[in-house]
């Protein structure tokens, strides 16, 4: 179409960041390989309680 389009913007826009990352990507296929999940314990201390 040709002509000038006017954007309206929203107060809330829907995103899907999983969406945005490509599905061969690196990150994701080290997420597979990779088991990070002791990592939660030993930093646990580390974080606050709340918030």
């Amino acid at each position: 179409m040709q002509g000038n389009k006017e954007f309206i913007p929203k107060l809330f826009y829907n995103v899907s960041l999983e969406g945005m990352v490509p599905k061969d990507n690196f990150y994701r296929r080290l997420n597979h390989v990779l088991d990070l999940h002791f990592l939660y314990d030993k930093t646990a201390k580390y974080y606050g309680k709340e918030g």
